[in-house]
Protein backbone atom coordinates (compact mmCIF):
# COMPACT_ATOMS: atom_id res chain seq x y z
CA UNK A 1 0.00 0.00 0.00
CA UNK A 2 1.30 3.54 -1.10
CA UNK A 3 1.30 5.85 2.42
CA UNK A 4 3.28 9.14 2.06
CA UNK A 5 7.09 8.93 3.30
CA UNK A 6 7.83 12.07 5.47
CA UNK A 7 10.63 11.89 8.22
CA UNK A 8 12.95 14.01 9.41
CA UNK A 9 16.92 12.98 10.60
CA UNK A 10 18.77 14.40 13.13
CA UNK A 11 21.90 16.38 12.10
CA UNK A 12 23.98 13.64 12.99
CA UNK A 13 23.05 11.32 10.25
CA UNK A 14 22.28 13.92 7.26
CA UNK A 15 22.63 16.77 5.87
CA UNK A 16 20.66 19.13 3.34
CA UNK A 17 21.21 22.19 1.45
CA UNK A 18 19.70 25.02 0.29
CA UNK A 19 19.81 27.39 -2.58
CA UNK A 20 18.85 31.24 -3.53
CA UNK A 21 18.99 33.55 -6.35
CA UNK A 22 21.73 35.52 -7.36
CA UNK A 23 21.35 38.70 -5.42
CA UNK A 24 24.83 39.89 -4.68
CA UNK A 25 27.96 42.47 -5.27
CA UNK A 26 31.26 41.42 -5.01
CA UNK A 27 32.27 38.36 -3.65
CA UNK A 28 34.23 38.78 0.22
CA UNK A 29 31.67 41.86 0.70
CA UNK A 30 29.13 42.12 3.82
CA UNK A 31 26.01 42.76 4.64
CA UNK A 32 24.79 44.14 8.19
CA UNK A 33 25.53 41.54 10.67
CA UNK A 34 28.36 40.22 8.82
CA UNK A 35 26.66 37.84 6.23
CA UNK A 36 28.09 37.23 2.80
CA UNK A 37 26.93 38.42 -0.12
CA UNK A 38 27.45 36.12 -3.01
CA UNK A 39 28.70 37.18 -6.29
CA UNK A 40 25.50 37.69 -9.00
CA UNK A 41 27.36 36.48 -11.72
CA UNK A 42 28.72 32.88 -11.70
CA UNK A 43 32.73 34.23 -11.74
CA UNK A 44 33.19 30.20 -13.50
CA UNK A 45 30.99 30.85 -16.58
CA UNK A 46 31.03 34.56 -16.70
CA UNK A 47 27.36 33.27 -17.84
CA UNK A 48 28.12 32.41 -20.58
CA UNK A 49 25.11 29.54 -22.09
CA UNK A 50 27.57 27.48 -23.83
CA UNK A 51 29.63 26.61 -20.32
CA UNK A 52 26.45 26.33 -18.69
CA UNK A 53 25.52 23.89 -20.86
CA UNK A 54 28.71 22.25 -20.63
CA UNK A 55 28.17 21.75 -16.56
CA UNK A 56 25.20 19.76 -17.22
CA UNK A 57 23.07 22.66 -16.32
CA UNK A 58 19.40 23.34 -17.39
CA UNK A 59 18.78 26.28 -15.55
CA UNK A 60 20.48 28.64 -13.14
CA UNK A 61 19.46 31.50 -11.07
CA UNK A 62 15.30 31.51 -11.21
CA UNK A 63 13.17 28.56 -12.18
CA UNK A 64 10.30 26.35 -10.52
CA UNK A 65 11.40 24.62 -7.46
CA UNK A 66 8.61 22.50 -6.25
CA UNK A 67 4.56 22.88 -5.91
CA UNK A 68 4.11 25.55 -8.11
CA UNK A 69 6.66 27.69 -6.46
CA UNK A 70 9.78 29.70 -7.79
CA UNK A 71 13.49 29.78 -6.50
CA UNK A 72 12.93 33.42 -5.43
CA UNK A 73 9.83 32.85 -3.90
CA UNK A 74 11.34 30.45 -1.78
CA UNK A 75 14.26 32.01 -1.03
CA UNK A 76 11.52 34.93 0.32
CA UNK A 77 10.23 32.26 2.46
CA UNK A 78 13.66 31.79 3.99
CA UNK A 79 14.32 34.98 5.15
CA UNK A 80 15.51 36.75 1.78
CA UNK A 81 19.64 36.01 2.38
CA UNK A 82 21.85 35.30 -0.68
CA UNK A 83 21.46 31.83 -2.19
CA UNK A 84 22.50 30.43 -5.06
CA UNK A 85 20.24 28.22 -7.36
CA UNK A 86 20.92 25.17 -10.17
CA UNK A 87 18.93 22.24 -12.35
CA UNK A 88 21.09 19.84 -13.33
CA UNK A 89 20.12 17.00 -15.03
CA UNK A 90 18.55 14.55 -12.05
CA UNK A 91 18.18 17.46 -9.36
CA UNK A 92 17.13 21.40 -8.45
CA UNK A 93 19.66 22.09 -5.91
CA UNK A 94 19.56 25.43 -3.91
CA UNK A 95 22.69 26.53 -1.21
CA UNK A 96 23.75 29.52 0.90
CA UNK A 97 26.97 27.95 1.79
CA UNK A 98 29.11 30.61 2.34
CA UNK A 99 33.21 30.60 1.75
CA UNK A 100 34.96 27.39 2.98
CA UNK A 101 38.49 27.93 4.05
CA UNK A 102 40.45 24.91 3.28
CA UNK A 103 42.35 23.61 6.11
CA UNK A 104 45.50 21.46 5.77
CA UNK A 105 43.61 18.69 5.42
CA UNK A 106 45.43 16.12 2.94
CA UNK A 107 42.69 13.68 1.75
CA UNK A 108 40.74 16.61 1.51
CA UNK A 109 42.81 18.15 -1.07
CA UNK A 110 43.41 14.80 -3.04
CA UNK A 111 39.70 14.76 -3.32
CA UNK A 112 39.10 18.41 -4.01
CA UNK A 113 41.76 18.24 -6.92
CA UNK A 114 40.10 15.36 -8.61
CA UNK A 115 36.76 17.27 -8.81
CA UNK A 116 38.61 20.51 -10.07
CA UNK A 117 39.87 18.53 -12.55
CA UNK A 118 36.72 17.63 -13.73
CA UNK A 119 35.42 20.71 -13.59
CA UNK A 120 38.22 22.45 -16.05
CA UNK A 121 37.31 19.54 -18.24
CA UNK A 122 33.70 20.50 -18.61
CA UNK A 123 34.75 24.79 -18.51
CA UNK A 124 38.02 24.30 -20.30
CA UNK A 125 40.06 27.53 -19.11
CA UNK A 126 39.93 26.86 -15.38
CA UNK A 127 41.40 28.28 -12.30
CA UNK A 128 41.56 25.84 -9.25
CA UNK A 129 40.96 27.51 -5.95
CA UNK A 130 43.67 27.00 -3.19
CA UNK A 131 42.58 28.39 -0.28
CA UNK A 132 39.12 28.69 -0.03
CA UNK A 133 36.15 27.52 -1.99
CA UNK A 134 33.34 30.46 -2.50
CA UNK A 135 30.12 29.88 -2.46
CA UNK A 136 29.38 29.47 -6.47
CA UNK A 137 32.82 27.22 -6.26
CA UNK A 138 30.44 25.19 -3.62
CA UNK A 139 27.38 25.25 -5.76
CA UNK A 140 29.29 23.50 -8.55
CA UNK A 141 31.08 20.91 -6.55
CA UNK A 142 27.44 19.85 -4.88
CA UNK A 143 26.27 19.68 -8.44
CA UNK A 144 28.92 17.35 -9.16
CA UNK A 145 28.86 15.46 -6.81
CA UNK A 146 24.82 14.89 -6.85
CA UNK A 147 25.03 13.80 -10.73
CA UNK A 148 27.64 11.82 -9.58
CA UNK A 149 26.28 9.92 -6.68
CA UNK A 150 22.93 9.53 -8.80
CA UNK A 151 25.18 8.00 -11.51
CA UNK A 152 27.16 5.18 -9.38
CA UNK A 153 23.71 4.26 -7.71
CA UNK A 154 22.34 3.42 -10.85
CA UNK A 155 25.06 1.87 -12.32
CA UNK A 156 25.05 -0.53 -9.14
CA UNK A 157 21.08 -1.33 -8.80
CA UNK A 158 21.24 -1.67 -12.58
CA UNK A 159 18.57 0.97 -13.51
CA UNK A 160 19.37 2.37 -16.43
CA UNK A 161 16.16 1.32 -18.41
CA UNK A 162 14.09 3.12 -16.05
CA UNK A 163 15.42 6.49 -17.47
CA UNK A 164 13.18 5.89 -20.26
CA UNK A 165 10.28 6.12 -18.67
CA UNK A 166 8.85 9.03 -20.18
CA UNK A 167 6.17 9.91 -17.50
CA UNK A 168 8.72 8.89 -14.40
CA UNK A 169 12.08 9.18 -15.68
CA UNK A 170 13.83 9.64 -12.03
CA UNK A 171 14.66 6.72 -10.96
CA UNK A 172 10.35 6.23 -11.00
CA UNK A 173 9.89 9.91 -10.07
CA UNK A 174 7.87 12.72 -12.36
CA UNK A 175 10.13 15.45 -10.94
CA UNK A 176 13.48 15.63 -10.22
CA UNK A 177 15.05 15.61 -6.89
CA UNK A 178 15.85 18.65 -4.30
CA UNK A 179 18.36 19.57 -2.66
CA UNK A 180 18.21 21.86 -0.26
CA UNK A 181 21.74 23.00 1.50
CA UNK A 182 21.42 25.76 4.04
CA UNK A 183 23.75 27.71 5.81
CA UNK A 184 21.81 28.46 8.55
CA UNK A 185 19.43 26.61 10.65
CA UNK A 186 16.61 29.67 10.75
CA UNK A 187 16.28 29.80 7.37
CA UNK A 188 15.45 25.29 6.75
CA UNK A 189 13.18 26.05 9.76
CA UNK A 190 11.10 29.06 7.95
CA UNK A 191 11.13 26.39 4.71
CA UNK A 192 10.22 23.17 6.69
CA UNK A 193 7.34 24.57 8.74
CA UNK A 194 5.86 26.53 5.16
CA UNK A 195 6.23 23.60 2.63
CA UNK A 196 6.12 20.79 4.54
CA UNK A 197 4.65 21.86 7.69
CA UNK A 198 7.21 20.20 10.04
CA UNK A 199 8.54 21.64 13.18
CA UNK A 200 12.45 20.97 12.40
CA UNK A 201 15.69 22.83 12.12
CA UNK A 202 18.15 20.10 12.03
CA UNK A 203 17.53 18.07 8.31
CA UNK A 204 14.62 16.35 6.29
CA UNK A 205 14.47 13.54 4.10
CA UNK A 206 11.41 12.39 2.18
CA UNK A 207 8.43 13.09 -0.14
CA UNK A 208 4.82 12.50 -1.74
CA UNK A 209 3.46 10.65 -4.41
CA UNK A 210 3.67 12.58 -7.76
CA UNK A 211 5.93 15.00 -6.17
CA UNK A 212 9.80 15.35 -5.59
CA UNK A 213 12.06 13.20 -2.97
CA UNK A 214 13.45 16.93 -0.68
CA UNK A 215 16.66 16.48 1.07
CA UNK A 216 17.55 19.17 3.18
CA UNK A 217 20.20 20.23 5.95
CA UNK A 218 21.36 23.39 7.46
CA UNK A 219 25.44 23.68 8.18
CA UNK A 220 25.37 25.51 11.18
CA UNK A 221 23.80 22.50 13.53
CA UNK A 222 26.08 19.91 11.70
CA UNK A 223 29.63 22.66 12.89
CA UNK A 224 27.93 22.85 16.51
CA UNK A 225 28.81 19.21 17.09
CA UNK A 226 32.49 19.68 16.04
CA UNK A 227 35.17 21.83 18.35
CA UNK A 228 36.68 23.53 15.86
CA UNK A 229 35.23 23.21 12.44
CA UNK A 230 37.15 25.80 10.95
CA UNK A 231 40.30 23.44 11.78
CA UNK A 232 38.94 20.30 10.21
CA UNK A 233 37.32 18.82 6.85
CA UNK A 234 34.17 20.23 7.00
CA UNK A 235 33.03 20.18 3.48
CA UNK A 236 34.27 16.46 3.65
CA UNK A 237 32.19 16.12 6.90
CA UNK A 238 29.14 17.56 5.26
CA UNK A 239 30.02 15.84 1.45
CA UNK A 240 29.33 12.28 3.76
CA UNK A 241 26.26 13.78 5.11
CA UNK A 242 24.67 14.83 1.70
CA UNK A 243 25.56 11.30 0.30
CA UNK A 244 23.79 9.63 2.69
CA UNK A 245 20.61 11.90 2.71
CA UNK A 246 19.88 11.53 -0.98
CA UNK A 247 20.97 7.50 -1.31
CA UNK A 248 17.98 7.32 1.17
CA UNK A 249 15.82 9.38 -0.68
CA UNK A 250 17.38 7.25 -3.61
CA UNK A 251 15.46 4.17 -1.79
CA UNK A 252 13.03 4.94 0.50
CA UNK A 253 11.64 7.03 -3.13
CA UNK A 254 12.11 3.97 -5.39
CA UNK A 255 9.44 3.93 -8.27
CA UNK A 256 6.90 6.52 -6.89
CA UNK A 257 6.14 3.95 -3.82
CA UNK A 258 7.13 6.10 -0.64
CA UNK A 259 7.47 2.83 1.31
CA UNK A 260 10.15 3.35 3.75
CA UNK A 261 12.63 0.33 2.65
CA UNK A 262 14.17 -1.88 5.63
CA UNK A 263 16.50 0.12 8.09
CA UNK A 264 19.37 -2.20 7.32
CA UNK A 265 19.38 -1.78 3.48
CA UNK A 266 18.77 2.13 3.63
CA UNK A 267 21.50 3.03 6.37
CA UNK A 268 23.42 -0.14 4.97
CA UNK A 269 23.86 1.80 1.40
CA UNK A 270 23.56 5.21 3.44
CA UNK A 271 26.84 3.91 4.99
CA UNK A 272 28.46 2.50 1.89
CA UNK A 273 27.83 5.63 -0.66
CA UNK A 274 29.48 7.89 2.09
CA UNK A 275 32.44 5.94 3.15
CA UNK A 276 33.64 6.14 -0.66
CA UNK A 277 33.94 9.63 -0.31
CA UNK A 278 35.71 9.97 2.89
CA UNK A 279 35.00 7.41 5.49
CA UNK A 280 36.49 9.27 8.24
CA UNK A 281 33.51 11.22 8.96
CA UNK A 282 30.39 8.10 8.97
CA UNK A 283 29.54 7.54 11.79
CA UNK A 284 28.34 4.39 13.20
CA UNK A 285 24.86 5.60 14.67
CA UNK A 286 23.41 8.51 15.85
CA UNK A 287 26.10 9.72 18.44
CA UNK A 288 28.96 12.07 18.97
CA UNK A 289 32.93 10.82 19.01
CA UNK A 290 36.09 12.34 18.51
CA UNK A 291 37.91 12.74 15.62
CA UNK A 292 40.97 11.66 16.62
CA UNK A 293 40.61 8.10 17.17
CA UNK A 294 40.07 5.25 14.46
CA UNK A 295 36.40 4.61 14.66
CA UNK A 296 36.79 4.52 10.96
CA UNK A 297 38.19 1.59 10.17
CA UNK A 298 35.77 -0.58 9.61
CA UNK A 299 36.79 -3.34 7.25
CA UNK A 300 39.25 -4.46 10.31
CA UNK A 301 36.42 -4.38 13.19
CA UNK A 302 34.20 -5.79 10.95
CA UNK A 303 36.72 -8.41 10.36
CA UNK A 304 37.39 -9.08 14.12
CA UNK A 305 33.07 -9.48 14.62
CA UNK A 306 33.30 -12.45 11.73
CA UNK A 307 36.12 -14.04 13.51
CA UNK A 308 34.30 -14.12 16.54
CA UNK A 309 30.67 -15.02 15.00
CA UNK A 310 29.68 -11.88 16.59
CA UNK A 311 27.23 -10.13 14.10
CA UNK A 312 23.70 -9.25 13.67
CA UNK A 313 22.09 -12.25 10.75
CA UNK A 314 20.16 -11.08 8.32
CA UNK A 315 17.12 -12.65 9.47
CA UNK A 316 17.34 -10.32 12.85
CA UNK A 317 18.12 -7.59 10.68
CA UNK A 318 14.86 -8.74 8.58
CA UNK A 319 13.13 -8.06 11.72
CA UNK A 320 14.61 -4.31 12.61
CA UNK A 321 11.47 -1.63 12.25
CA UNK A 322 13.40 1.40 13.58
CA UNK A 323 17.01 2.44 13.67
CA UNK A 324 16.69 2.71 17.24
CA UNK A 325 17.12 -1.10 17.48
CA UNK A 326 20.90 -0.85 15.46
CA UNK A 327 24.09 -0.50 17.64
CA UNK A 328 27.66 0.71 16.52
CA UNK A 329 28.23 -2.70 15.35
CA UNK A 330 25.28 -3.06 13.72
CA UNK A 331 25.75 -0.35 11.57
CA UNK A 332 29.30 -1.44 10.90
CA UNK A 333 27.99 -4.45 9.49
CA UNK A 334 24.93 -3.78 7.30
CA UNK A 335 27.51 -1.25 5.40
CA UNK A 336 29.21 -4.31 4.71
CA UNK A 337 26.76 -6.65 3.95
CA UNK A 338 25.27 -4.06 1.56
CA UNK A 339 28.43 -3.70 -0.01
CA UNK A 340 28.73 -7.38 -0.47
CA UNK A 341 25.51 -7.30 -1.95
CA UNK A 342 26.35 -4.91 -4.49
CA UNK A 343 29.89 -5.75 -5.60
CA UNK A 344 29.88 -9.53 -5.26
CA UNK A 345 26.30 -11.27 -4.87
CA UNK A 346 24.98 -12.42 -7.76
CA UNK A 347 21.67 -11.63 -8.58
CA UNK A 348 19.46 -8.92 -10.06
CA UNK A 349 19.87 -6.08 -8.26
CA UNK A 350 16.94 -3.68 -10.04
CA UNK A 351 14.38 -6.08 -8.99
CA UNK A 352 15.88 -7.09 -5.43
CA UNK A 353 15.70 -2.92 -4.49
CA UNK A 354 11.81 -2.99 -6.63
CA UNK A 355 11.08 -5.84 -3.88
CA UNK A 356 12.29 -4.25 -0.73
CA UNK A 357 10.50 -1.06 -1.23
CA UNK A 358 7.46 -2.89 -2.56
CA UNK A 359 4.77 -4.39 -0.09
CA UNK A 360 3.32 -7.23 -0.53
CA UNK A 361 -0.20 -8.35 -1.27
CA UNK A 362 -1.86 -7.98 1.71
CA UNK A 363 0.83 -6.24 4.19
CA UNK A 364 -0.52 -4.18 6.81
CA UNK A 365 1.93 -1.34 8.34
CA UNK A 366 3.81 -1.90 11.28
CA UNK A 367 4.13 -5.81 10.57
CA UNK A 368 7.50 -7.23 11.56
CA UNK A 369 6.68 -10.48 10.49
CA UNK A 370 5.41 -9.68 6.85
CA UNK A 371 8.48 -7.41 6.81
CA UNK A 372 10.37 -10.33 7.24
CA UNK A 373 8.65 -11.93 4.93
CA UNK A 374 8.71 -9.62 2.40
CA UNK A 375 12.28 -9.52 2.21
CA UNK A 376 13.56 -13.11 2.71
CA UNK A 377 11.66 -13.35 -0.36
CA UNK A 378 13.17 -10.49 -2.64
CA UNK A 379 16.41 -12.45 -1.16
CA UNK A 380 15.73 -15.89 -2.29
CA UNK A 381 13.47 -14.74 -6.12
CA UNK A 382 16.53 -12.05 -6.78
CA UNK A 383 19.53 -14.05 -5.58
CA UNK A 384 18.43 -17.74 -4.51
CA UNK A 385 19.64 -17.25 -1.25
CA UNK A 386 18.48 -17.98 2.17
CA UNK A 387 19.19 -15.54 5.05
CA UNK A 388 21.47 -18.28 6.65
CA UNK A 389 23.11 -18.71 3.10
CA UNK A 390 23.48 -14.96 2.84
CA UNK A 391 25.22 -15.11 5.54
CA UNK A 392 27.84 -17.47 4.79
CA UNK A 393 29.09 -16.13 1.82
CA UNK A 394 29.35 -13.17 3.33
CA UNK A 395 30.84 -14.43 6.32
CA UNK A 396 33.81 -15.67 4.11
CA UNK A 397 34.06 -12.57 1.49
CA UNK A 398 34.29 -10.04 5.03
CA UNK A 399 37.12 -12.36 6.66
CA UNK A 400 39.32 -11.75 3.80
CA UNK A 401 38.84 -8.35 3.55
Amino acid sequence: MNRILLFALTCTTLAVFLATPLQAQKKGQKKGGGIEEFEEVDPYTGGDPKKIANLGYSQVGSFGWSDGNRTEDVQATMGGLDFLWVETEHFRIGSSLGTYKLPNDRKEKEKLKAEFKVLKEKLGRFKAPKKELDPWMRLHLYALRAEALYDQFVADFGLEAMADDKDKPYLGHPKKFLLLITQRKSELGRYLRVYEKTENEFSFGGGRPDAQMLFALNVEVIEAAYTDPIDEPFDSMLHCRVIQGLTRNFINGHKDKLFEASQWLSNGAAHYYARQSDPRWVLAGPKERPTDDTHWNWEERVEGLVKKDFFASMADMFQWTGEHEMNTRDHMVIASKLEYLITEAKGDRSEFLSDMVTPITGMTAGSAEELKKRQEMALMVNFDLEPKEFDKKWKKWAAKR
